[in-house]
């Protein structure tokens, strides 16, 4: 994987209110990690393209460090967990709690 490497994509449905924590823990102390949670805009069309500025993101830890980010859903729906490759390779894993 190169830098900027999107490593995954998930959605996660959740309910109007409900609070969860993404944590994303790299297998390898070289990666570095950054993760992203994007929603879509309610309404009549509802708008699925996000930029990064519109997107929710947890701080930089560095390399090597896990990487959490919390949520608190605004509605219910479906919200985007999306994981960039920023240096490193290797695996991640993803929790949700």
């Amino acid at each position: 994987m190169g830098t900027g490497d999107v490593a995954a994509v998930w959605n996660s449905c959740l309910t109007a209110g409900q609070q969860v924590t993404f944590t994303v823990t790299p297998g390898d102390p070289s990666q570095d990690a950054e993760l992203f949670v994007v929603s879509s805009t309610a309404g009549a069309p509802a708008t699925y393209v996000r930029d990064r500025a519109s997107a929710a993101t947890a701080a930089g830890t560095g390399a090597g460090q896990p990487e959490s980010l919390a949520y608190t859903a605004p509605a219910d729906g479906c919200v985007g967990v999306i994981i960039i490759n920023r240096a490193g390779s290797g695996t991640y894993t993803l929790t949700r709690s």
